[in-house]
């Protein structure tokens, strides 16, 4: 219900969303596991230049990230008629680490002025993968948990003189 959804005379929030980009979008988020978040809104004001941006914290309260839609190719930057719209992002498989996770939803217009902002739109966990852990069982520290290439290469054999143990 349009007059009853959360927002302003210039914008309402329809709906929020936090799902599995792959596979069944209703299975628990873990780890291992990239994320579609979207939003759907009504643009209230037509000709009005609106963007959403996003911060994405973890359990202890820490932003983890801002995002908003600076490279989107069709509305970004161009005026918007009144309508109901949909924006989403995806964060990308092996980023979050595990823990809950909370969005704040900020509306902005004319790319300075927020017109809208709700904290905690959508709270969300992210399990650990136990299947997925090697080399090291306890709780990883950071707010991200990004999976890296790493390359590792002999360099010279054998330890320097009166340093080699056995």
């Amino acid at each position: 219900n349009i007059a009853e959804a959360p927002g302003t005379e210039q914008v309402r929030i329809r709906a929020a969303r936090v799902r599995r980009a792959d596979a069944n979008p209703s299975d628990p988020i873990s780890i291992a596991t990239p994320v579609v978040i979207e939003f759907e809104y009504w643009n209230l004001v037509a000709g009005a230049h609106l963007n959403l941006s996003v911060v994405v914290s973890n359990q202890e309260g820490l932003p983890i990230f801002n995002t908003g839609p600076t490279r989107e190719p069709v509305w970004q930057g161009k005026p918007f008629p009144a309508g109901l719209f949909r924006s989403k992002f995806y964060i990308p498989a092996d980023l979050l680490n595990d823990g809950t996770h909370r969005v704040h939803l900020y509306v902005v217009k004319d790319q300075s002025v927020v017109i809208y902002q709700t904290e905690d739109i959508l709270v969300f966990d992210v399990e650990e993968e136990f299947e997925q852990r090697t080399g090291w069982y306890g709780k990883w520290i950071g707010a991200v948990r990004p999976s890296l290439v790493w390359q590792t290469e002999m360099l010279a054999e054998g330890a320097p003189d009166g340093l080699y143990r056995e």
